[in-house]
């Protein structure tokens, strides 16, 4: 998991360049950290309100903390802030970007079976678990590290239902039979999403793995406009020339004042194996059976509805050959 970064231009004071320094996700975390509007992003780990309960060095993330305070318990790699769980309830995590990961839920209402690339600290696929007994969870990461914490701090449930694998997701979906009802895609290290997971070639092998009339559900960093929009519109591109729908919802811009289309956000994209996605009124008419105070920005996200018409003419397909390049992500 990884929150969007809002980057500003330091112009005075040590606030801002602290701030960039540490390159954590203001608008997310402010947005996720509700109860508690005092508490800044850029100070999460930082000073002693923070208990540090992990520490370990790994060869795919760098450094791993996992800290908390009185209220929330945090995964971070490096200087990137990854996970937020809320001490008093384990299922809510304190990022609402995971609230988007529930409308692959309302595209396939009797989901049985779902897949996460990418673990974190694991609390999207402790939601699936928690809120959907009838479905089996799979969750693959390359991390062993990653994987140990989500179990033993995040309590990541261990039981018949849910399922962890060490290893690449590639490599996983390459080698395995299984058919999913739904793919969830949040794999990020402390800078970026491993280009071999972007891919159209990718994206197929997605496709291969899904149920007809399944979803993946994608968590992409980007704008909705400007030059940091260039990575989330090629994959955008990307998934529109495998899957018959795709839809894009944004979250910061339209659960916050100060976030906007021009930042960098987190991105749910919806694309469907077979058929067509709902309309923004069916979106929230399903989104309401799906009723969890977890998970209560859902239906403000669904009302609000995806992004009408997000030109690609200017980007490319993503391919094996042509993966994301740095620029892509935007500065």
């Amino acid at each position: 998991m990884k929150l969007a970064v809002k980057k500003s231009k330091d112009t005075n004071g040590n606030g801002r360049r602290r701030f960039l320094r540490w390159g954590i996700a203001v608008g997310a975390a402010l947005v996720g950290l509700w109860t508690f509007p005092s508490l800044r992003a850029w100070e999460i780990g930082d000073g002693p309100r923070y208990r540090t309960l992990h520490e370990t060095q790994s060869r795919f993330n760098g450094d791993i903390k996992v800290v908390e305070d009185e209220f929330y318990r945090f995964l971070i790699f490096g200087k990137s802030l990854q996970s937020g769980q809320d001490r008093r309830n384990p299922n809510r995590s304190a990022f609402r970007y995971v609230d988007g990961f529930h409308l692959g839920r309302a595209v396939v209402p009797n989901a049985k079976s779902a897949l996460f690339i990418g673990l974190g600290g694991g609390l999207g696929p402790r939601q699936f678990h928690s809120f959907y007994p009838k479905m089996t969870v799979d969750a693959v990461d390359i991390d062993p590290a990653v994987a140990h914490i989500a179990k033993t701090y995040f309590k990541l449930p261990q039981d018949s239902r849910m399922n962890v694998t060490v290893g690449d997701g590639r490599a996983f979906l390459q080698k395995s039979k299984k058919k999913y009802d739904l793919i969830l895609l949040d794999a990020y290290d402390a800078h970026s999403a491993p280009p071999m997971l972007t891919t159209v070639e990718f994206m197929r092998l997605v496709k291969n793995h899904l149920n007809p009339g399944g979803a993946l559900v994608a968590n992409v960093i980007a704008a909705q406009k400007g030059p940091r929009s260039r990575f989330g519109r090629s994959e955008y591109k990307t998934l529109q020339n495998v899957f018959s729908d795709v839809q894009v919802f944004p979250i910061q811009s339209v659960l916050t004042d100060y976030q906007t289309e021009t930042d960098h956000e987190n991105l749910i994209m919806i694309a469907r194996n077979g058929g067509r996605l709902p309309d923004r009124r069916e979106w929230v008419r399903r989104v309401r059976t799906l009723r969890r105070p977890e998970i209560r920005e859902l239906t403000r996200i669904a009302a609000h509805g995806p992004i009408p018409a997000w030109p690609v003419g200017d980007v490319s397909v993503l391919t094996d050959a042509n993966p994301p390049k740095e620029d892509l992500f935007g500065d």
